[in-house]
């Protein structure tokens, strides 16, 4: 202790020795060890070069889904994603793979929550308009409700902008 009792700190000369630990890391009710070593980061890489191989951009948001998500679900999503992109036409596929691997799709599963639910009549007609008078970019079904992407980058229900802007006024629009 020093003057008025406030205690001497010396620096140490040496430093602590930490023993290096393996990370454990949730999965379920067990607990597994993760290597420290690059191991993660070249299986991302090598999940990402499918990704673009597949024909799906790599987008700042879709890495992040990657990242966030075990390699086994992301490999599941992205053979799935690529199935119902060949059976499906699909406007987003950045979205389709994000919702895939968010959703946990498996190659073969029972119909696709995008596919379960058929556009509401007259959508197509309404999008396909929309989409050459480049007001919309793209669309989605999120919670089972149609969603549309302005060109503001903002995802707007579908019944929301159809009232907005019904079929007969962008036939207008495109043919004034």
């Amino acid at each position: 202790m020093g003057e008025e009792g406030v205690e001497d700190f010396k620096p140490v000369s040496a430093p602590l020795s930490v023993k290096s630990q393996p990370v454990l890391k949730a999965s379920g009710s067990e607990a597994e060890q993760v290597a420290e070593d690059n191991s993660s980061a070249a299986a991302h890489d090598a999940t990402f070069l499918k990704i673009e191989q597949a024909g799906f951009p790599l987008t700042s948001p879709l890495k992040a889904e990657v990242l966030a998500a075990p390699l086994e679900v992301v490999s599941d999503a992205l053979a799935a994603a690529i199935e119902y992109r060949d059976r499906h036409e699909v406007r987003n596929p950045i979205g389709l793979l994000r919702d895939a691997i968010s959703q946990c799709w498996k190659l073969g599963g029972s119909e696709h929550p995008k596919a379960t639910k058929a556009a509401e009549p007259g959508f197509k007609e309404w999008f396909d308009l929309a989409h050459r008078l480049r007001l919309v970019t793209a669309s989605q079904l999120i919670g089972g409700e149609q969603y549309i992407l302005t060109n503001d980058d903002e995802w707007e229900p579908w019944s929301f902008l159809a009232a907005a802007f019904p079929i007969a006024r962008l036939k207008r629009m495109f043919n004034p």
